[in-house]
């Protein structure tokens, strides 16, 4: 038998090499080299285990193979949809598979995700009934439980974003104290423009296509003229200095919404409209006029926009 690499296909996730390292190997380049091309016929099941994924337990990836006829093994590893499930042995720096590691992490992830929900629907609950108290303590509860699910995710697509994500929270995290406290409106604004800068740089790590970026730039293009407009006006009636700020934070929320849109993924369009939503709702209230239960309004749009940007780290379907 012979085996022949598809390097246009095959993005070195090393899950061949941990099956078979005498055949298979992911250097320090990422690349998959071939050590054997005709490996000796007792490696068959191993090479066959590492062309079709581990069939024992459920991959990390999808990976296709094709076995031609003539005896010519063409492994196609493509990781299809990279999740957070079933992970089995991962090197931090480039994924290579190196030594075994606890299973669990999907329930780990899961549970973190749930708490992250519940957690979320009690600080909705809190505002609807008017409880400061338990706000000043579920809300940035509820970012803390969702860092810790982001960094829980074993296998995010891909590996950087989830650090971009990480940040991007973390300054929300910032942005949603600055908020709680009095006078504190412009760091808080501050804090959640870095936030959606990492957003952007993340959804650019998952990679863009021209097409629906540009069609997201239409969406928030609509957006700034029927709402963002309105805020900067509102804005810089009582502060011109404001005004720049909110206008600033326009554009930039602006982008991370037609990023979200380039990436193709639907966890991270939901999420950044989501988020978009939320803060449409805070500039409103604030700047033009309040309307019923406004606050619960900006807070649920606010939590489920940042799971769902969150969960885009799972890749595509």
């Amino acid at each position: 038998m012979k085996i022949v690499i598809d390097y246009d296909l095959c993005e070195a996730n090393a899950i061949c090499m941990g099956i078979e390292p005498s055949v298979f190997e992911v250097r320090d380049d990422d690349v998959l080299y071939i050590l054997m091309e005709e490996p000796p016929e007792e490696l068959r099941p191993k090479v066959e285990e590492a062309a079709g994924g581990v069939p024992s337990r459920p991959s990390a990836s999808r990976i296709e193979e094709r076995i031609e006829a003539a005896g010519t093994w063409r492994a196609l590893l493509r990781r299809r949809w990279c999740r957070s499930a079933f992970p089995t042995r991962v090197e931090r720096r480039c994924g290579i598979l190196r030594a075994p590691r606890p299973t669990g992490d999907i329930s780990m992830f899961a549970a973190l995700i749930g708490a992250t929900g519940i957690v979320a629907a009690a600080d909705w609950v809190a505002v609807a009934r008017d409880r400061r108290g338990a706000e000043y303590l579920l809300k940035p509860l509820t970012m803390v439980v969702l860092v810790a699910a982001t960094i829980a995710m074993a296998a995010p697509d891909p590996p950087a974003a989830r650090w971009w994500v990480v940040a991007g929270l973390s300054a929300s995290l910032a942005g949603d104290v600055f908020l709680m406290l009095e006078d504190r409106f412009v760091p808080g604004l501050a804090s959640f423009l870095v936030a959606h800068l990492c957003y952007i740089a993340a959804f650019a790590v998952m990679g863009l296509e021209l097409v629906p970026l540009l069609l997201g730039l239409v969406v928030v293009g609509v957006l700034v003229v029927v709402i963002g407009v309105k805020l900067i006006v509102g804005a810089s009636r009582d502060d011109r200095t404001l005004g720049f700020a909110v206008g600033a934070y326009v554009c930039v929320i602006s982008l991370m919404v037609a990023f979200a849109f380039g990436t193709t993924r639907w966890w991270a369009i939901v999420g950044a409209l989501l988020f978009y939503a939320s803060d449409a709702f805070i500039g409103w209230s604030r700047f033009i006029t309040t309307f019923a239960h406004h606050r619960l309004a900006i807070m649920t749009t606010y939590h489920l926009g940042q799971i769902g940007i969150v969960l885009s780290l799972l890749g595509k379907p």
